[in-house]
C-alpha cells in the first residue's frame, strides 16, 4: 500500500508541475492528465473562468453569450492550438442549460467541463476522453490514468459548483515491476475512498453511486464538434 501511495504521489507531483505550463487564458494551468489522480488528492477544483455582463445575466440566452465569449477568448493566445480542440454541448445536470465540454486534444492537455450559473462560468478539469455521464441524473464520471495507475471520480453539479460524490483509485503496487496472475492479468491494488478493497468490492461501490451500465459519453454519441462548428451548436441549441 505504501508503495502505491508513493507512486500516486509522484504522479501527482508531475501532474501539478506540468499544470504550470498550460493555457494562461483561464488564469489556471491545464492539467497533466498523464498521471493518476489519487483519492487523497481529487481532481483540481472548479475555477471561475468568465462572467457575463450584469445587464445580460437575466437573459434566457445569457449562457450562450458566456460560452461564445469563452470560445473567443481562446484565440487570443497565439500558442493555443485551436485546431486540436473539440467541443460538446451536454446538459449534464438537466437544468435546461447545457454544459460546455472541451477536449484539449492531448493526454497532457486533458479536458474540462464548463457550467453556467448566475452569470458565471465554472470549470472542472478532467482526463482527456474521461467524461462519461448518466443522462438526466446529474451524475458524471471522470475516469483516467495510464501506466498501471487509474482512477474514477464521480461528480454532480449544484448551484454552479462541481461536487465530488465519490472517488477511487487502482493500480500496480510498483508500476516498474508489474506482477501478473496465472491468466496474464496485471495484479492491482484497489482503493475506494482511501480504503483498500478487492476488485469486486471496488466495482460494487462504484456502481452503488454511479450505474456504469447506464452511462454514455459524447464520443460514442457523436456529439463532438470542432471550434467553428460549436458556435452554431450553441446558437441553435433548444433545451
Amino acid at each position: 500500500m505504501k508503495k502505491l501511495i508513493l507512486i500516486l504521489s509522484l504522479c501527482l507531483a508531475l501532474f501539478f508541475c506540468l499544470c504550470a505550463c498550460g493555457n494562461e487564458e483561464l488564469n489556471s494551468a491545464k492539467p497533466n492528465n498523464d498521471s493518476v489522480q489519487s483519492t487523497d488528492e481529487p481532481a483540481q477544483a472548479e475555477t471561475a473562468v468568465d462572467s457575463v455582463p450584469a445587464d445580460d445575466e437575466d437573459s434566457a440566452d445569457s449562457w450562450k453569450q458566456a460560452y461564445i465569449n469563452y470560445l473567443e477568448s481562446l484565440t487570443s493566445n497565439e500558442s493555443y492550438n485551436i485546431d486540436a480542440e473539440t467541443f460538446a454541448l451536454i446538459d449534464l445536470n438537466d437544468d435546461g442549460i447545457p454544459e460546455l465540454y472541451e477536449d484539449h486534444g492531448s493526454t497532457a492537455g486533458g479536458a474540462e467541463v464548463l457550467t453556467y450559473f448566475n452569470g458565471n462560468l465554472e470549470s472542472q478539469y478532467m482526463y482527456t476522453y474521461g467524461l462519461h455521464y448518466i443522462e438526466g441524473e446529474n451524475l458524471f464520471r471522470d475516469m483516467g490514468g495510464h501506466m498501471d495507475g487509474y482512477y474514477d471520480e464521480i461528480y454532480r453539479i449544484e448551484n454552479g459548483k462541481f461536487i465530488s460524490v465519490a472517488s477511487g483509485a487502482y493500480g500496480a503496487e510498483d508500476n516498474t515491476n508489474v506482477q501478473f496472475d496465472e491468466n496474464g492479468k496485471p495484479i492491482y491494488e484497489y482503493y475506494w475512498e482511501d480504503t483498500e478493497v478487492s476488485e469486486e468490492e471496488y466495482e460494487e461501490m462504484l456502481n452503488s453511486v454511479y450505474d456504469t451500465s447506464r452511462e454514455t459519453d459524447p464520443y460514442s454519441e457523436e456529439l463532438m464538434y470542432d471550434y467553428n462548428e460549436i458556435y452554431d451548436v450553441i446558437e441553435n441549441y433548444i433545451g
